[in-house]
């Protein structure tokens, strides 16, 4: 959610600069993330992930296509389609507080 809310506060800041910001959601991947997992939750969660590579490709897609040169504070799936988010994560009020809180914190 964070990274959400992080990035639609980004794209209202970098608009009409020529840079973009978008966030993506690779689905499930099989990683070494589930290493601490019980064997079968394990097992079962690997066989319905896809590769780490077919995220990756979709990945690369949407940063030098140009059917995505324009996209700006978009969210897209693995397929490369954009989704809508919650709707806490478009609330303005809780993304420029995010905002404040993470530049305290840098310092």
């Amino acid at each position: 959610m964070m990274n959400l809310l992080f990035t639609y506060a980004l794209a209202r800041r970098i608009e009409n600069t020529g840079v973009s910001t978008n966030a993506f959601h690779p689905g499930l991947v099989r990683s070494g993330l589930t290493a601490e997992m019980p064997f079968l939750i394990r097992s079962i969660t690997n066989m319905i992930s896809g590769s780490p590579d077919k995220a990756a490709a979709m990945l690369s897609k949407l940063v030098i296509e140009p059917a995505y040169q324009n996209s700006n504070g978009k969210f897209f799936k693995f397929d490369g389609k954009e989704m809508k988010s919650s709707a806490y994560s478009y609330d303005t009020e809780v993304q420029e507080r995010l905002w404040r809180v993470s530049e305290e914190l840098s310092v």
